[in-house]
């Protein structure tokens, strides 16, 4: 064998040897459920139901983080969202828009693909939706809306030992406006997809940073 091959056989050896530290000591995988139709359509337009993901081994919830938690509403299952507010942040929801603390969260662009569509199990169709990012904490990412959409404003405040999420999808939702608050010791960082439902030939749905 040349030193070449040698050297690519050495490279793939040790790649092999740290993702299995790193799966090991500070991720698990997951599949995202499909048991529940509502889960699709609220994490649009980031991830959908059927991605194989990482999710942080460790536990906890920071601003702008995509969070696994358990349901508050069903120990055995899962909820899925973007931590929006913790501990005696004032939040309100309306159009799509956030506001935290009476102030609107940075909205920075809209998307390049600017219209969405999304399945919405409600009527049994799509729906088109309208994609811009937003800031929150660290985190920038894409969000959807039907900014026509008739609805009542939310308004809460966040409890003491609880976080708020919120789905990037804002009017197809399953989040803390459905479920209540939640507890961040059941949550676990969202971090990576390694691929989509479709499997690894689908390029744009593999090796994604959901932060």
């Amino acid at each position: 064998m040349s030193g070449g091959k040698k050297a690519i056989v050495w490279l793939l050896l040790l790649l092999a040897v740290a993702s299995g530290v790193i799966y090991g000591v500070f991720v698990d995988t997951w599949t995202v459920s499909e048991e529940d139709p509502r889960l699709g359509a609220s994490l649009a337009p980031n991830a959908s139901v059927g991605d194989y993901v990482f999710v942080s081994r460790s536990f906890g919830a920071r601003l702008g983080w995509l969070v696994r938690c358990s349901d508050p509403l069903s120990a055995d299952r899962f909820v899925v969202g973007r931590v929006v507010g913790t501990y005696g942040h004032e939040l309100s929801v309306y159009g799509g828009r956030l506001s935290v603390n009476h102030h609107l969260a940075s909205t920075t662009s809209s998307c390049l693909q600017t219209q969405v569509a999304v399945y919405n199990p409600a009527i049994g169709a799509d729906v088109d939706e309208y994609c811009s990012y937003e800031e929150v904490g660290s985190s920038r990412h894409a969000t959807l809306a039907i900014p026509n959409a008739v609805e009542t404003k939310f308004e809460t405040r966040v409890n003491n030992g609880q976080v708020f999420l919120l789905s990037d999808n804002r009017t197809l939702h399953y989040d803390s406006r459905d479920y209540g608050q939640v507890d961040p010791n059941t949550c676990q960082h969202v971090v990576f997809r390694v691929f989509g439902p479709n499997g690894w030939t689908d390029s744009d749905h593999r090796l994604t940073f959901l932060y």
